[in-house]
């Protein structure tokens, strides 16, 4: 979340003061990373007062009944507003695009993307929920709702196979794929962001949260071994990076580029990473709604016989087959998950002999400090390597200096990072500052924000006292200046103040709300910048499990400037 400081349009603030509060509630854990303070000495142009005033306005009902749902929460751009009796919002906001949130008790959350906003006379959003719990009867009323393509078979699978090419080949997941949109232009997309979209499309987002994740597994691994070579290039061969992976039709996979549900955005989330393997190549993950007591073998139904993909019995069994009958059976999937199997045990089930692994941690190596026998006077640079199996950049990257916490930047400039995926390969972070005369100890602590924390040891290091003043600099021209906090450690959190929370851990420390607390709040130290600036932001990373029987979890952030220290 990023908030203007006070008066930034004003006139700078010299950050003799500074300070934020963070308030939380419902059991909220606060993520082992903690918040991080980002000062910018350019200007803002957020919340004008010479904008026109606009709003966004709509309805949030259920979709089973079309009943309106009082007291639901609406939530776009910061602000926050519930629902009228006849389920109505509206919320005032500056010109732009929003994605606007909703919640209420006992409805799956709902998200709707890049929604402009309203002028008088255009319709209003509308807000269709699904329930949380709904009995079989109803799932299969979403089912009709959501999914309408499964009132009738549609197009046969083997008819659009020969313009669909599979690639064997693949053994690392890409972090973007490409999609033929229904216009013709193809579209990079981070595969998770495309995966929201598909997931819910595809499968629903009230089934089994197991189940839910399995598809959005099988989903992964399809999108990333998939190309359409009539996309662009040659039609006759499959060129990578030039032809779409997928579009968004029942040809490959569904995508719907507005709806997003807190169910299936958890199952992608979770997921992340993870796809079924065979000999360790992703493999061609088939799937569709349900079988008539078994699903087929692959050459039963299309040419190729695949090791992976075998008859089973399906859990789900109906009097009539729904799709082509190979791979994870969507319903059958769902059972078992009411049975209580895993996601990975249902793909294992459909997909015979592959494993299903979760992504490995990221790697930290080569620590330096340069130089190594520095006087209070002399910037000391702390270095070290990152690299990430599945190339994802740190969401924290600290090194620790007696304790604490100090942000790391990627050394975009740096040649040992100069290869076309470094973050696989292994990108240098560095952390330049001045220390005062005496004795300090090092270590670093990173994380991709999926696989937990890794560390690395450091070293200790002593700094000298320097002979005479300290040395003054002048910005060169017209330059833009920024500047981190980061609270991360057990030290970091204990020199602030906190209510209603305990602290866990230890380097890497988190939050946690105090036992039957509703409310609890952390307040941070003043903190004093050592550049004038004109904008202020705040980042908290944390866990936010939403509450579907009494709605969302609510977590605000206030960052408070003054230039006296009061």
């Amino acid at each position: 979340m990023n908030y203007p400081a006070p008066n930034v349009k004003a006139r700078a603030v010299h950050a003799l003061a500074l300070a934020f509060l963070v308030t939380f509630a419902l059991g909220v854990t606060v993520g082992r990373h903690g918040p991080q303070l980002t000062v910018d000495s350019r200007g803002s142009s957020a919340h004008r007062a010479d904008k026109p005033a606009t709003h966004l306005a709509g309805q949030v009902v259920s979709l089973l009944t079309s009943e309106p749902i009082a007291g639901a929460k609406v939530e776009a751009g910061g602000l926050t507003t519930k629902t009228d009796e006849a389920g109505f919002f509206r919320l005032p906001l500056p010109p732009g695009v929003y994605d606007v949130h909703a919640s209420a008790a006992n409805y799956i959350g709902m998200t709707l993307l890049a929604r402009p906003l309203l002028t008088d006379g255009q319709p209003l959003l509308r807000f269709e929920m699904v329930p949380a719990h709904p009995s079989e009867k109803e799932a299969a009323l979403i089912d009709q709702k959501l999914l309408p393509r499964r009132a009738s078979p549609g197009p046969a699978l083997q008819s659009l196979r020969p313009s669909i090419d599979f690639r064997e080949d693949v053994e690392t997941l890409p972090r973007t794929i490409r999609v033929l949109m229904p216009e013709g232009t193809i579209v990079t997309m981070d595969i998770d962001q495309y995966l929201r979209g598909v997931v819910p499309a595809e499968i629903g987002p009230h089934r089994p949260m197991e189940a839910l994740k399995a598809q959005a597994v099988a989903a992964r691994s399809y999108a990333a071994t998939r190309c359409l070579p009539e996309s662009a290039g040659d039609p006759n061969k499959c060129e990578p990076g030039l032809d779409a992976n997928v579009d968004t039709t029942v040809r490959t996979q569904v995508y719907d580029p507005v709806r997003r549900y807190d169910t299936t955005d958890e199952a992608v989330l979770t997921t992340h990473g993870v796809v079924p393997r065979y000999n360790g190549r992703l493999i061609e993950a088939f799937f569709f709604a349900h079988s008539d007591g078994r699903t087929r073998n692959s050459e039963d139904v299309f040419s190729a016989a695949l090791p992976y993909l075998r008859s089973v019995a399906d859990p789900a069994p109906f009097d009539f087959m729904h799709g082509h009958g190979v791979g994870l059976s969507q319903l059958g999937a769902s059972v078992l998950a009411d049975w209580g199997s895993t996601f990975d045990e249902i793909l294992r089930y459909f997909y015979r002999g592959v494993t299903v692994a979760p992504p490995q941690p990221p790697q930290l190596s080569q620590p330096a400090i340069y130089p190594s026998d520095a006087d209070s006077h002399t910037p000391v640079r702390f270095e070290i390597t990152y690299a990430d199996p599945e190339g994802d950049p740190p969401a924290s990257a600290d090194v620790y200096i007696n304790g604490h916490a100090y942000p790391m930047q990627f050394m975009a400039g740096d040649s040992a990072t100069a290869s076309a995926d470094p973050l696989r390969t292994g990108a240098r972070f560095a952390y330049t500052t001045t220390l005062e005369a005496g004795t300090y100890t090092y270590d670093f602590h990173f994380s991709d924000g999926f696989t937990g924390p890794v560390s690395a040891e450091g070293g200790t290091l002593e700094i000298t006292p320097a002979a005479g003043p300290v040395p003054t600099s002048t910005p060169a021209g017209d330059v833009t200046r920024t500047g981190q906090w980061r609270f991360s450690s057990r030290l970091d959190w204990l020199d602030g103040e906190i209510d209603g929370l305990k602290i866990s851990g230890d380097a890497d420390a988190s939050l946690v709300p105090s036992e039957n607390a509703t409310i609890a709040t952390f307040t941070s130290p003043v903190l004093e910048a050592d550049f004038p600036f004109v904008a202020v932001g705040a980042n908290w990373q944390a866990d936010l499990p939403r509450d579907t029987e009494h709605g969302s979890t609510s977590l605000d952030i206030r960052v408070q400037t003054s230039e006296d220290g009061t």
